[in-house]
């Protein structure tokens, strides 16, 4: 069996990716420095390079976390980064992603992060922080926009 080919995305970014989702679109979004990369790998079945289209801005520290959601009608990437926070960004295109809402609450860097589409309109969000903390949101569309809201935090000690 032949190794698959290398492909370089170049997005002037670390060169030690530490997170990766792959959308139902096919866009494949990771960490890259302070940015999601998202990089779509046309081709990739003979060996092609794919293409690298776009950085999403958003994070003022290394991106740690990277998780998609497709919800009815929608698709959501979520990022968590050094800087303490979670970024929801909600697709435009099938190709791109604005972001729509910043979750804060953590007081160290966020490393994980996952997301459950509850109905429609809803979607539940779970973060993990190095300050020892799993925080739960709830993230609902409206006709002006999106809400997000902290339910629950909850504080992991060792026994």
């Amino acid at each position: 069996m032949a190794a698959p080919a290398a492909a370089a995305a170049a997005v002037g970014a670390n060169r030690c990716p530490n997170a990766v989702a792959w959308t139902a679109s096919g866009v494949v979004a990771y960490a890259a420095h302070r940015t999601v990369a998202l990089w779509r790998p046309d081709g990739h079945d003979d060996g092609g390079c794919g293409r690298g289209h776009a950085r999403l801005v958003g994070h003022t520290a290394s991106v740690t976390a990277v998780a998609a959601v497709d919800a009815p009608g929608r698709s959501v990437l979520i990022s968590g980064a050094a800087d303490h926070t979670a970024v929801l960004w909600l697709a435009s295109t099938a190709d791109m992603y604005t972001l729509v809402a910043t979750l804060r609450g953590h007081t160290d860097a966020v490393v994980a992060v996952a997301g459950l589409a509850a109905t429609d309109d809803a979607l539940w969000i779970a973060t993990a922080s190095v300050d020892g903390t799993v925080r739960i949101w709830r993230a609902t569309w409206t006709a002006a926009g999106i809400k997000c809201k902290g339910v629950f935090c909850l504080v992991h000690s060792m026994r």
